[in-house]
């Protein structure tokens, strides 16, 4: 295989990672809460450690080595006042330099999760939005380090909805040094596709290697 057919293949792979990352939750839960309140949520992030953090204004965004390669971003919810089978989860993360957004939209079903919320579940990334950010090939300047714009809205199957947007800084922290420095490399302004980053191409098929 070609050089640039391995490129397009991760870079393909990266996109549909929500479609191979594992089968949704079965669903056991009915209505979450309150019929007669609005739909409530907290927006919560999967880090590189597998660890979950919620997400408010101004907070750090890990970014997210997938099994597929390349980065994404790991953002889920916990909600309420809402019905929890077949919910639709958007997330979008916007330049503000470049007005460029890239996105993920998926069903998910909630889980039960503490304070009467259902959720994301913590070990499936199926659950959680994938928005694919690098191979950075839309923002002006660094994925990492600098202020975007996350919009998350959540539709249940009777059009309840909410959305929720905030302020994050993309990190590259987490993980092994190797799996940093690639993602400052994959994540750089100014990326060129093709480029090596420490052994590895774009969405992380390693040089000289073939799938």
């Amino acid at each position: 295989m070609s050089k640039n057919s391995r490129v397009l293949k991760a870079l393909l792979a990266v996109w549909v990672v929500g479609a191979t990352a594992g089968c949704q939750p079965e669903c056991k839960l009915g209505f979450i809460g309150d019929k007669s309140a609005s739909p409530l949520v907290q927006l919560i992030a999967l880090g590189n450690d597998q660890q979950v953090i919620e997400l408010s204004d101004h907070s750090a965004l890990p970014i997210y080595l997938p099994p597929q390669g390349g980065r994404v971003v790991m953002v889920g919810v916990k909600a309420k006042n809402l019905t929890a089978c077949g919910a639709q989860l958007t997330a979008s993360l916007r330049d503000p330099s470049s007005g460029q957004r890239r996105l993920d939209s998926r069903t998910i079903n909630l889980v039960s999760r503490e304070g009467g919320f259902g959720g994301s579940v913590d070990n499936d990334i199926s659950t959680f939005a994938n928005v694919p950010v690098c191979p950075n090939q839309w923002a002006k300047g660094d994925v990492f380090d600098t202020e975007y714009s996350l919009t998350v809205n959540l539709v249940d199957q009777t059009q309840r909805s909410v959305t929720t947007v905030i302020s994050v800084t993309p990190t590259c922290v987490g993980g092994s040094p190797e799996t940093e420095a690639e993602c400052r490399c994959l994540c750089k302004g100014g990326y060129v596709l093709g480029e090596s980053c420490g052994g590895v191409t774009d969405g992380g098929v390693p040089d000289g290697g073939s799938h």
